[in-house]
């Protein structure tokens, strides 16, 4: 039977409960994810009188989540777009004021080194000439050689903020997994009422984890969720969570590659990664820091090929060579078992290419791969792709394989093959026994074709340059347009899921008012109560 004391406690605590969850929804005002909650209510079971029903008060359902999902998974997707354009734009602008210097300096270099050659004609022998070309030449080597040093840097600095960052993505999905273990535990003790400030924090850490890479999830019945990378490759599932980590690829610290220790075992993971941090530094080295690299090193390896040919003929001197490179140092892949010793010989500089490739052994043939493209070319011995030979003395098992790298790296080993000026020869004895200076004829290269391509080097290093810069400038471009789409999706989901202030600190008045007065009917019902027991007593 309804009466008043039952009907006003059942208020107050209603009540009590309202101001418990706005003054929680204060304190968290300023917690990173937190999303407001509010007090859901319901009239309690009516009493039947004579005259129908009476109200028995109020009873709380559920403490609800203020919280989209639609919204909380399109933040997701622009935090993740955004970290990925924000990376990317961060080393494309690192590279593109790298270039435009450098490659300046390049250019003014070889330009130095030509000019030193054409005026060696203007001086007879032995007035001190060699002594200027030998100086320019390690000017210009030099400035080849700062340049990859400084690309290198780079490259180094984006392995070692890969493998920080897998650090951190580990962490976050082992976080998860102990969340999902939490949330479920709460679902059965709480008889299927959520968690709110577990789910929060869950929430969160899937925020956290878009902003390294793109994932999906899957909620589950028990209320845990499955996440996944790429094309499905589980990260957290129900029973456990899976480790990201960077291993070498043909025993190169530039050759590693992601790779996730799953359910079957250990995958590679370098093309599922889109988006977010880890997707923006393994686009920045794919699409601009090592491509340059290689360029870098194809202009010091055709500018040495070319010149030395010319230096050679027109000096009249066999094996005769002002510039070397280095030897191409193919790397054996970890997993090989056979005992093969393989050589790559460029023997066409201006057919060089950029990329690099794969050399694979089956038993019978051999196939190298452009990796670039993945375009292939096999046969039972001896390859020549590209400008490049590549050749196995024996040895290689089945299945072996091997990374080629022809013009990574390359202008680091660039390089006067003389030791002194004076071993630098500018003039040719003719038949006629006249001595002719060839200085003219080594300075015509500096216009000629070098790289298979209708430039000269300086066009091929004002290209270079051009495309740093538009990939930096159309970089800003997108990474502007991302940043207003995010702000966007930010303020849609602040709007739903964020506390304010005046509307909570106005709940607390509401609530409050609402408190004291179900305090009030409760000590009229009190005092009615009361009155009842005195007037029974005097029967």
């Amino acid at each position: 039977m309804a009466n008043p004391l039952s009907t006003s406690v059942k208020g107050l605590m209603a009540a009590g409960r309202a101001i418990a969850t706005t003054s929680h929804n204060i304190a968290n005002a300023n917690t990173e994810g937190y999303s407001r909650q509010r007090v859901l209510n319901a009239t309690s079971q009516p009493s039947k009188v004579g005259a129908g029903y009476i109200g028995t008060g109020v009873t709380t359902t559920r403490i609800e989540r203020i919280h989209n999902e639609f919204v909380e998974k399109q933040l997701q997707n622009s935090t993740t777009e955004l970290a990925r354009l924000s990376t990317y734009n961060n080393l494309a602008s690192q590279l593109d004021s790298l270039v435009h210097e450098d490659s300046s300096g390049i250019n003014k270099a070889q330009i130095e080194f030509f000019n030193t050659l054409e005026n060696s004609a203007n001086y007879p022998q032995g007035m001190g000439q060699e002594e200027v070309v030998f100086s320019a030449a390690n000017h210009l080597v030099g400035q080849f050689k700062a340049l990859d040093r400084q690309l290198e840097e780079i490259e180094d600095g984006v392995h070692r903020s890969i493998d920080a960052a897998l650090v951190e993505v580990n962490q976050i999905t082992g976080a998860i997994h102990d969340i999902n273990n939490q949330v479920r535990q709460a679902l059965v003790f709480a008889q299927g009422e959520p968690p709110n400030d577990l789910l929060d924090q869950r929430d969160q850490l899937l925020q956290r984890l878009s902003g390294f890479t793109s994932v999906s999830t899957y909620e589950k019945n028990d209320g845990s969720i499955d996440v996944a990378i790429g094309g499905g490759i589980p990260l957290v599932s129900s029973s456990e969570h899976y480790s990201l980590t960077a291993v070498s690829n043909g025993n190169s610290r530039d050759a590693y590659e992601i790779r996730i220790d799953g359910v079957v075992g250990s995958i590679p993971l370098n093309n599922q990664i889109n988006g977010g941090k880890l997707g923006g530094m393994i686009e920045a080295l794919s699409e601009m820091i090592t491509p340059v690299r290689g360029e870098i090193g194809r202009m010091a390896t055709s500018l040495s090929s070319s010149f030395n040919q010319m230096y050679e003929t027109s000096t009249l001197l066999p094996g005769s060579a002002l510039f070397s490179v280095p030897q191409i140092v193919p790397l054996s892949d970890a997993d090989n078992t056979g005992t093969g010793v393989v050589s790559a010989v460029v023997v066409d500089s201006s057919a060089l290419t950029t990329s690099d490739y794969e050399l694979k052994f089956d038993g019978i043939e051999y196939t190298v791969r452009r990796l670039s493209d993945n375009v292939e070319i096999s046969g039972p011995g001896s390859l020549v792709m590209d400008g490049v030979q590549f050749t196995d003395a024996g040895g290689s098992a089945a299945g072996d394989r091997y990374i080629i790298r022809p013009t990574k790296g390359a202008a680091s080993g660039f390089s006067v093959a003389v030791n002194k000026p004076a071993d630098i020869v500018l003039t040719r004895t003719e038949v006629s026994g006249v001595v002719a200076t060839v200085g003219q004829e080594l300075s015509a290269i500096q216009n000629e074709n070098l790289l298979g391509v209708n430039s000269s080097l300086a066009e091929q290093i004002a290209a270079v340059t051009v495309r740093v810069g538009s990939s930096a400038h159309t970089s800003d471009l997108q990474l502007t347009s991302m940043q207003q789409v995010w702000q966007q999706t930010r303020d849609r989901h602040d709007s739903t899921s964020a506390v304010n202030l005046d509307e909570e600190a106005a709940n607390l008045v509401r609530f409050q008012q609402a408190y004291e007065a179900s305090a009030r009917v409760i000590s009229v019902a009190g005092s009615l109560f009361d009155t009842l027991i005195g007037t029974l007593n005097r029967i």
